[in-house]
């Protein structure tokens, strides 16, 4: 396994650097920091010590410096350590990084190009992604649903602000940290679910199906404008949704209300950005009543 790095202007040499024997990548974070440069931090796992890959071999979180000297880019290593498992998913929060390793999130401080482990805690079964803004991080798990964490660094340890352990989590992203964590979550089967933390919980406050499986949600801070949450499908289509005003979210819904009792009567079908889609589909457990309104049927 190896990593590629690639200038994008052009000007420099593609460099290509490789992991010992039996060594397989599993994560990769870029980061600049303006006191030292510029670097990647790659988790991996060792392949070799269980055949069939299991979960409780062995990993390493691996520090590069990138530098540019005579059109080339340099790739140094500057730091390495040994983990108990395969580091699946990391995100730069505050001044550390906290990764997922099998059922323990572990902190590592950022400090003279190298990392030190200051806590782990212990959630769920798998964490399989993290997501990091302003104090808040979210911690998804392949059987216990999501979970949101503050760290606390003056006694150096987690705290779990809330949790949802009913829904199946494939990504999620923070729509508001000013008022408490709020968050929109999306599942394996196309289903939306816009959730607000509420003693000690993760509740579910509106829902949406969008007719199609989801894989990815990103969300998009444009220079000017509002901000909007990009949706990848595993088809290759796409959405977005954006937040609106209670004002305006009455008179959409209640167009919706209208155009797609229509629909309903006469079995209409919908064309949509995508091609055509039964707008019966989307109205399945009846999920669109709560919250988003339907911008294909507008």
């Amino acid at each position: 396994s190896s990593i590629y790095v690639v200038d994008i202007t052009g000007n420099y040499k593609k460099k290509l650097h490789s992991f010992p024997e039996g060594e397989s990548t599993t994560s990769l974070l870029h980061m600049e920091r303006e006191e030292s440069g510029v670097f990647v931090v790659v988790g991996t796992v060792n392949l070799e010590d269980i055949p069939d890959y299991d979960v409780s071999s062995r990993g390493h979180l691996r520090v590069f410096e990138l530098e540019k000297i005579d059109k080339e880019i340099e790739i140094k290593e500057s730091f390495v350590a040994e983990t108990n498992g395969r580091i699946d998913c990391m995100k730069l929060y505050s001044e550390g990084i906290p990764c997922g390793c099998l059922d323990n999130v572990l902190y590592y401080t950022w400090k003279n190009r190298c990392l030190f482990l200051e806590a782990n805690l212990k959630v769920g079964n798998c964490i399989i992604l993290i997501k990091a803004e302003d104090d808040y991080i979210a911690i998804g798990d392949l059987v216990h649903g999501l979970y949101v964490l503050i760290y606390k660094h003056e006694i150096k340890t987690f705290e779990i602000i809330g949790r949802n352990n009913s829904l199946w989590v494939q990504d999620v992203e923070f729509v508001d940290t000013e008022h408490g964590p709020s968050l929109l979550l999306i599942d394996g089967s196309g289903g939306i679910y816009y959730l607000e933390a509420k003693n000690s919980n993760l509740e579910v406050v509106h829902m949406f199906n969008m007719g199609h499986k989801i894989s990815l949600i990103k969300k998009i801070v444009p220079t000017h404008g509002n901000v909007y949450y990009l949706l990848i499908c595993p088809s290759g289509k796409i959405a977005a949704i954006k937040t609106i005003n209670q004002q305006i979210y009455q008179f959409y819904k209640r167009v919706e209300f209208h155009v797609a009792g229509q629909i309903e009567q006469e079995g209409f079908i919908v064309g949509t950005s995508d091609g055509i889609l039964d707008y019966r589909y989307r109205n399945f457990k009846e999920l669109n009543e709560q919250g988003f309104v339907d911008g294909d049927i507008l």
